[in-house]
């Protein structure tokens, strides 16, 4: 989710903010200071600077020749189109990272960046100079930079930066590989009906495992023997997990008129949209089964032709024609967590 790329820059006169930024959910903190703060930064990742003395999990440099680039960043300044040479060089030599800076041009540079470092590790860090540069940061080419750096100047200032990212939300859609379409007996699925009209390429994130999502259509298409239903979401089994908009997740089974859900297109954007109802019917199912590097992953659903995944590119296709090593989009959570009523918890956990 979208308050994962950010990084909050804590400085002096800010160092107040640390308990208000765990109580708003945000992960990360870059230490902007000469010594690490006496606060509770317990949970948080910790970005600091070459400066700092202590230790922190990740350190942003300006020198290339450090001793373990794996966990360092390096800051670059854009300025002409020779300095990103620089990008490829730190990426090559392992780098975590690449902290941009670009002077005058911004958007520019930076896609040049995401298409330079597209075949290797290396995250791309930016700093936004206020909120209005979060969409640009987030969405450039279609991919946005991995982590974005911003500093609050009071507890007003982050507050509006979560319910920014409240309402508008970015996911780091991946490309997984269809292992298996089997058909099922009869069970109850759900159809989620919002208060939005769907367009084509949204739908919602929905899976039977916590970290494995699958993005499921919408019925803004229909069928030759259905009307379309744009607003409707047809998202399989009872025992489905479904995205929420607050990044929980609820059992398809308990969602109800009045929940907040996520309506995710397929470069991962997403809003927020009212369920007006949720209705529950008995119909043939089928499992599908995905693997997306090392994770895998399966979803239940309606075994129909109104039915659809996305493919790769973004095409919808439906479940009935779905076969092995079909190529689908999911929204997949590299770090398998449990999930307590909801909530992410750090437990052993194994789901298949």
């Amino acid at each position: 989710m979208s308050k994962n790329r950010v990084i909050i820059g804590v400085t002096e006169k800010t160092i107040d903010l640390i308990s208000r930024i765990k109580a708003l959910g945000f992960s990360s903190i870059l230490i902007d200071m000469h010594h690490m703060p006496e606060a509770d930064i317990d949970g948080l990742t910790i970005y600091t600077l070459d400066n700092v003395s202590d230790d922190g999990d990740l350190v942003i440099t300006e020198s290339i020749d450090v001793n373990c680039p794996e966990n360092a960043i390096l800051k670059i300044k854009i300025e002409k189109k020779d300095d990103e040479k620089k990008v490829l060089e730190a990426a090559q030599k392992g780098f975590y990272g690449v902290l941009i800076e670009p002077e005058g041009w911004r958007i520019i540079p930076l896609e040049n960046i995401i298409a330079l470092l597209n075949k290797y590790k290396t995250r791309i860090f930016s700093i936004a100079r206020s909120l209005d540069d979060m969409p640009m940061l987030l969405e450039v080419m279609e991919k946005g930079v991995n982590k974005i750096i911003i500093y609050p100047k009071n507890r007003n200032e982050l507050d509006k930066l979560r319910q920014f990212l409240r309402e508008i939300q970015f996911f780091e859609m991946s490309v997984a590989e269809i292992l298996e379409v089997r058909s099922l007996p009869a069970g109850e699925r759900v159809c989620v009906d919002t208060a939005t009209m769907m367009e084509l390429g949204e739908g919602m994130l929905v899976g039977a495992m916590s970290n494995f999502y699958f993005l499921v259509h919408s019925e803004v298409i229909g069928s030759e023997f259905s009307a379309p239903r744009p607003f409707r979401v047809n998202a399989g089994a009872v025992s489905n997990y479904i995205l929420m908009a607050d990044g929980k997740t609820k059992y398809l089974s308990e969602i109800k008129c009045g929940d907040e859900v996520l309506i995710v297109n397929k470069n991962g954007k997403g809003r927020i949209a009212v369920v007006g109802r949720a209705k529950i019917e008995k119909r043939p199912l089928c499992v599908v089964r995905a693997k997306c590097g090392t994770l895998t992953g399966a979803i239940l659903l309606q075994e129909a032709e109104t039915i659809r995944l996305l493919k790769a590119d973004g095409t919808p296709v439906s479940v009935t024609e779905l076969n092995a090593g079909d190529k689908v989009l999911i929204y997949a959570i590299k770090e398998r967590k449990g999930r307590h009523f909801g909530m992410e918890v750090n437990e052993f956990i194994i789901e298949k």
